[in-house]
């Protein structure tokens, strides 16, 4: 008995669906110190990009990565820059609002 690829690839992708990870942590974290806004833009941006990923999957981004090392190659120093650059500005944040007052009480 075979398995139809296109049926086990939705199957798979539903099964992740229901798994919680770091984006649930994340969306949690948010809404819980910004609100229920925040949260829902945060789900919102983790689920349109895991569509636009599982598209660029699906039309062929890993044939053309695979068969091109440079451009393989460029687009992990741009995502590793990305990241450095996504620290910096997080630890540009919290400098920022160091001298201000906390809006929630600490105990």
């Amino acid at each position: 008995m075979t398995v139809n690829p296109t049926l086990a690839f939705i199957a798979t992708c539903i099964g992740f669906g229901f798994i919680p990870g770091p984006a649930l942590l994340q969306t949690v974290s948010l809404t819980l110190q910004h609100g229920r806004r925040a949260g829902v833009l945060s789900a919102l941006g983790i689920h349109l990009g895991a569509f636009f990923q599982i598209c660029a999957v699906a039309i062929g981004a890993v044939v053309v990565l695979d068969t091109s090392p440079w451009l393989y190659h460029a687009l992990r120093v741009a995502g590793g820059g990305y990241l450095i650059w996504l620290g910096i500005q997080r630890i540009r944040a919290r400098a920022d609002d160091s001298g201000a007052p906390s809006a929630v009480p600490k105990t």
